[in-house]
C-alpha cells in the first residue's frame, strides 16, 4: 500500500519534470533559431533603442545627450536610433537642438520600426503589463533584424529584450528614466488606491488585489531577470534604483 502511495506521488513529479524540461528545450531551440536568422554584429555601431525619439519628453532628452556624449567619446562610432516610422533624422536633430540646446557634431541613422504599438498600453485593455513586456520583446528583435549594433542602448526602460541582444552578440547599456515594473505600481495595488492603471473592480477587492500584487511581482521577477543582461545601467535619480531590475542593480554599474 505504502510503495503505491510513493509510485503515485512519484509519477505526476517525473512528468511535470518532462514537460518542464520539453519546454525548456524548446525554448533554447526557437532561440537558436531566431539567433540564427539576425544579420551579423556590426563592428563599430552603436543604436539606441528608442521607439518614440520624437516625444519631445525628459527621456528624449537623455537620449540626446547620451548620442552627444558617445558623438564626442567616440568620434568614429556609426550612431543609430531604432524609432517609429514617419520621422526623419533631419526633424529629430532640429528638435533636439530647438527643445533641448542639444546639437550633434555628426549625423545619426534611423532605423524604422514599423510595430511600435506593441508597446502602447491603450492596445492592451487587459493584462496590459504582461502583453506590454512580451510586445516589447518582439520590438526589440524587429530592431535586432535591421541591425545588430556592437553596443545596444536602451533609453526606455524596457528591459525584456536584453537577453535577446546579448545573446546576439550585442554589449548593452541602458538608461531608465521611467521603470517598467516599479515599487510605486505595486504599493498603490497592495493599498487599494485607484489608478488609470488599477481600476475600481481590482481596487475594491482584497482578493483581486492580493492576485495583481503577485502578478506584478512576476513581471517585476522577469524585468529584473532581463536586466541583469545590462553591463551598464543609468537611472534618473538615486531613488529611483530600487525600481531597476535588482539584478542589474547589483551586476552592473549603475549610475544617477
Amino acid at each position: 500500500m505504502g510503495g503505491a502511495w510513493g509510485l503515485a506521488q512519484v509519477e505526476p513529479l517525473t512528468a511535470l519534470l518532462g514537460v518542464l524540461a520539453a519546454l525548456l528545450f524548446g525554448i533554447v531551440l526557437l532561440t537558436i533559431r531566431i539567433l540564427r536568422q539576425l544579420p551579423q554584429l556590426q563592428k563599430g555601431s552603436v543604436a539606441f533603442f528608442h521607439p518614440f525619439a520624437d516625444g519631445g519628453g525628459g527621456g528624449e532628452r537623455v537620449l540626446w545627450c547620451a548620442i552627444n556624449a558617445v558623438q564626442h567619446a567616440a568620434p568614429h562610432a556609426k550612431i543609430y536610433v531604432y524609432t517609429r516610422e514617419g520621422v526623419t533624422a533631419e526633424q529629430l536633430l532640429q528638435d533636439a537642438s530647438s527643445r533641448f540646446n542639444v546639437k550633434l557634431t555628426q549625423p545619426i541613422q534611423l532605423l524604422p520600426l514599423k510595430r511600435t504599438h506593441l508597446i502602447v498600453p491603450d492596445y492592451y485593455p487587459k493584462f496590459t503589463l504582461i502583453r506590454q513586456a512580451w510586445g516589447s520583446v518582439k520590438l526589440g528583435l524587429d530592431a535586432l533584424h535591421l541591425l545588430v549594433p556592437e553596443v545596444f542602448i536602451d533609453t526606455t526602460g524596457w528591459a525584456f529584450p536584453y537577453p535577446l541582444c546579448k545573446l546576439a552578440g550585442c554589449r548593452v547599456a541602458c538608461y531608465t528614466h521611467y521603470p517598467t515594473v516599479s515599487t510605486d505600481m505595486l504599493g498603490r495595488v497592495w493599498l487599494q488606491q485607484p489608478m488609470y492603471n488599477n481600476d475600481d473592480e481590482i481596487s475594491g477587492s482584497r482578493v483581486r488585489s492580493l492576485a495583481k500584487v503577485l502578478y506584478y511581482q512576476a513581471v517585476a521577477l522577469v524585468y529584473g531577470i532581463s536586466g541583469a543582461f545590462a553591463g551598464r545601467c543609468g537611472v534618473q535619480h538615486r531613488g529611483q534604483i530600487l525600481s531597476l531590475p535588482s539584478a542589474a542593480h547589483k551586476n552592473a554599474g549603475c549610475q544617477h
